[in-house]
């Protein structure tokens, strides 16, 4: 909000829109403003206001009619019409047909990032000691579970993975876990999968009882394993991001690249609907407006004595890097008084629009402010030249998705408040992956940096697969020596580690624009007379099946660029501000390492080293 100083009276908006379409074209007079600029590297003089001749600057102020102003009267209160909009769901992608409700109240972070735990031996044994306290089961009771439901050697791996089943054996957390509580407890997951729990826990116990007992437990592993914000299919593998839309009303807000782990207005742009809402609810309030401000600005009066917060003569004009500086002191000592605050209070989770602002000055003059910054995009559009997207400036409105894809730069009314978190406790990663390209090799790796150990913690990835090819180099014996007067070997193909996952590129049949896209592959080991395929060993990697058929899994070549890509899973854990505690598993990806070399090889001749030689006498003789 702005309160004119000019000694002209600015044209109303409707005059400007009709002399636009008269003329169709914008006036420079219309948008230029002339102003005073130091052109030495010293702002001290600049700063100081020197006035050389006032007679001569009253005379000019005279003569192109500057003492005929406006009242300039003080702003003393402001009525604020306001449109706001609940957001109704949340879909995958843009589908608005799996579009589910959005709880009013609750943070919108848990229900995007949530993905569904794995049934590991730490998940097993915990929601187990979770049954045995709620059940209190006596020594009959215990024993019954634990033959029912065995805690046995249960493995993430799938059959036939015998490169994974190495890794575990190496695994000596996950050996000590299971020498603890294998003959102990009973498996948890097993309960809950079992439909018949109840009709077990009855032969110990009141059947009322423990059919409360039993739907109890499943209530309780549901929200702490597989919680329902977790049903949803936000994490997007080609894009490395979660790929998720709101609706409100008939509009559709879509968040394509979300990985940052904080949801803000910034996520999403206008997908559909671009239309103006219809207003669930029109409040009008009145506040008292204030200068705007922030923390060490200058003092808005000349020559009024300053703090030490901020010093205009560190500032220089040939230094490129503090050309933010140089904006932020443009605005203070030039725009600051022309600037005001209305604090209005939106509750999260909302699409708010300002209709108009009413403002009342000390002499009692009215005026009403309008939203135009749209309007202004609308008549640049139909009538006008096209306009940079670099020179358009809006405030409280939203832009729309791909504007640069379909040169479409126009902005839409209203701006979205997220219901979001401010502080999240987050674990250390439980499972890291590092994507790097190999230019040498013209490919992509998935370097699996930490690893899930199934008990609680993390492996690393590189200690593990030294471990591993350890097995596989002792499981071959003794080496084949070349032959003797060989001067040569032959190698179809040098190994890379175990944690390192191939990508492959491959043409692109997909988006219109993609040349191509990289494909996970596999790295072959030989172990015990036979090529063994080297499995992802993350969920982040991990391979997924349409019944019994592999899906194939993409990524999106500009994901990994000259730098890497790192991306993690860990815990998170919030308390909102009615008090409920949120906890959620969920990824997170960031920029990060640097290029790869693996040093992969096809089809090579290496020299032998047959190390020093002893010449013969024919030998020596021919040499001289």
């Amino acid at each position: 909000m702005t309160s004119s100083k000019a000694s002209n009276p600015i044209p109303s908006w409707n005059a400007e829109i009709s002399e636009i379409r008269k003329r169709g074209s914008w006036d420079a007079r219309l948008v230029t403003r002339y102003e005073g600029r130091a052109r030495k590297k010293d702002y001290a003089q600049a700063l100081s206001f020197e006035a050389h001749d006032p007679m001569w600057l009253l005379t000019r102020q005279w003569q192109f009619g500057r003492f005929q102003g406006n009242d300039c009267g003080t702003l003393v209160s402001a009525r604020v019409n306001l449109q706001t909009q609940f957001v109704d769901g949340i879909c995958p992608g843009q589908d608005r047909h799996q579009s589910r409700t959005v709880r009013q109240g609750e943070p919108w972070e848990p229900y995007v990032e949530a993905v569904p735990a794995r049934r590991t031996l730490a998940v097993r044994v915990e929601s187990a000691m979770r049954l045995r306290k709620m059940v209190l089961a006596s020594g009959s009771t215990l024993a019954k579970l634990r033959e029912q439901y065995p805690l046995e050697t249960a493995s993430l791996r799938e059959d036939g993975d015998v490169i994974g089943e190495l890794a575990d054996s190496v695994n000596g957390r996950r050996t000590r876990f299971l020498e603890v509580y294998g003959g102990r407890i009973f498996d948890g997951v097993k309960a809950y999968e079992d439909p018949g729990l109840a009709d077990l826990l009855g032969t110990c116990m009141d059947r009322t009882v423990a059919q409360a007992r039993a739907k109890e437990y499943v209530q309780w592993f549901k929200k702490m394993y597989e919680p329902e914000q977790s049903k949803g299919t936000y994490w997007n593998r080609e894009k490395l991001a979660y790929d998720f839309s709101l609706t409100v009303n008939n509009r559709l807000y879509a968040a394509e690249n979300y990985a940052s782990g904080r949801i803000g207005w910034h996520t999403f742009d206008v997908a559909e609907g671009a239309d103006l809402l219809l207003p669930q609810r029109n409040e009008v309030e009145a506040f008292i407006p204030v200068k705007a401000s922030f923390p060490a600005a200058p003092a808005r009066r000349l020559w009024e004595y300053e703090d030490r917060r901020v010093h205009f003569g560190n500032l220089s004009n040939d230094d490129v890097s503090q050309l933010a500086s140089a904006v932020m002191m443009e605005y203070v000592s030039m725009y600051s008084n022309d600037w005001m605050i209305v604090p209005v209070e939106v509750e999260p989770g909302t699409v708010a629009n300002v209709a108009s602002i009413e403002i009342t000055d000390c002499f009692g003059t009215k005026r009403t402010i309008r939203h135009s910054a749209e309007l202004r995009d609308e008549v640049i559009a139909q009538v006008g030249p096209s306009v940079p997207f670099s020179d358009r400036w809006s405030l409280f409105s939203s832009t729309r998705a791909r504007a640069y894809d379909k040169t479409d730069f126009r902005s839409v009314s209203g701006l979205l408040f997220p219901s979001s978190l401010l502080r999240v406790g987050e674990s250390e990663p439980v499972e890291q992956v590092q994507f790097m390209r190999d230019e040498m090799a013209n490919m992509v790796w998935g370097v699996e940096e930490r690893i899930d150990d199934e008990c609680g913690g993390s492996l690393d990835g590189k200690t593990m697969s030294d471990k591993v090819l350890d097995i596989i180099d002792r499981e071959k014996g003794d080496k084949v020596e070349p032959d003797a007067a060989a001067d040569f070997t032959y190698l179809v193909q040098n190994r890379v580690p175990v944690h390192w996952i191939p990508f492959i590129p491959q043409p692109a049949s997909g988006p219109v624009g993609r040349e191509i896209r990289f494909r996970r592959a596999r790295m072959p080991l030989y172990y015990k007379g036979q090529f063994e395929w080297a499995r992802p060993s993350t969920s982040i990697l991990a391979i997924e099946r349409n019944g019994k058929a592999v899906q194939p899994c993409y990524l999106n070549e500009e994901e990994v660029l000259a730098y890497g890509t790192k991306v993690t899973l860990s815990v998170q854990r919030t308390r909102w501000s009615s008090g409920k505690t949120f906890l959620w598993r969920g990824y997170a990806k960031k920029i990060s390492g640097y290029q790869a070399n693996s040093g992969l090889m096809f089809d090579e001749l290496r020299a032998i080293d047959k190390g020093p030689q002893t010449l013969t006498a024919t030998d020596q003789e021919s040499a001289e």
